[in-house]
């Protein structure tokens, strides 16, 4: 693919235990990057089970790191955050059903919005009749209760400006909640429709009903802070459990290609 772009972006990929999807995901991936002056992507494998480098070690411009421990989504996306080294950073799921050709969709949309977060939303969605339910669920309760109006937070596949991203609370649980964060924060967050695909192979490693009831219970634990303390909250926003003094104490192994 011909270099149309003179910016730089860094695509964080969280994984757990998706050895048979990742591999296909990355060969896509760098196609569609190429269209960037510079690029990288980091694996960040969030205590796998399965033997993640072994599918990517022939691959290039490729940043893998082994967390010691299964941090959960957002945390794995902070790991990589803090070694990310490009102007925009794109996240997106490790089974294949984002689709690699939005990350140009998204950029476009960050460079003509002049926004801080760009948020994939899921046209034609391939989940399961629960999973669908469950966001429309959390998308009401979350624009009742904090005014949200991003309708798939959820969404993995979403274009951030790093130098505001990484000042923003990753903790793990709160990982769906970071365009009302962004906007809490006064940054400014728009949509863009991207593809959804199938699951390449298995099954989803990262939602389940717990993390559900969790998500419920932060919820009103963020209207509540929000309402009574909204100095302390701004500045909880901005907390973050791990940074470049600890990232170190997390991770079991970084291997670059």
């Amino acid at each position: 693919m011909e270099k149309m772009f003179e910016d730089s972006v860094s695509v964080i990929i969280p994984v757990f235990n998706e050895k048979d999807n990742i591999k296909r995901l990355i060969e896509e991936t760098l196609f569609v990057l190429k269209a960037f002056k510079c690029f990288e992507i980091i694996v960040v494998d969030d205590g796998s089970t399965e033997d993640i480098f072994s599918e990517i070690e022939s691959f290039n411009n490729i940043k893998y790191i082994r967390l010691l421990n299964n941090l959960g989504q957002g945390l794995a996306i902070r790991v990589g955050l803090l070694f990310a080294k490009n102007k925009y950073i794109v996240t997106m799921d490790g089974d294949g059903q984002n689709d690699p050709k939005d990350i140009i969709r998204l950029y476009e949309s960050i460079i003509k919005n002049d926004a801080d977060l760009i948020c994939g939303l899921r046209k034609n969605r391939k989940d399961k009749h629960i999973k669908r339910i469950l966001s429309l669920g959390a998308y009401y309760l979350r624009h009742v209760f904090l005014k949200d109006e991003t309708r798939d937070s959820g969404c993995t596949l979403k274009i951030y400006k790093k130098d505001v991203f990484i000042n923003i609370n990753m903790d793990g649980r709160a990982f769906m909640f970071l365009p009302f964060f962004f906007k809490c924060l006064g940054y400014k967050v728009a949509q863009k429709e991207v593809v959804h695909r199938r699951r390449f192979s298995g099954k989803s490693k990262y939602i389940s009903f717990f993390e559900v009831l969790v998500g419920l219970r932060y919820l009103l634990f963020f209207f509540i802070y929000k309402m009574l303390f909204p100095v302390r909250f701004k500045s909880f926003l901005k907390q973050n459990i791990i940074n470049k003094d600890n990232v170190n104490d997390y991770i079991q192994d970084i291997r670059e290609n």
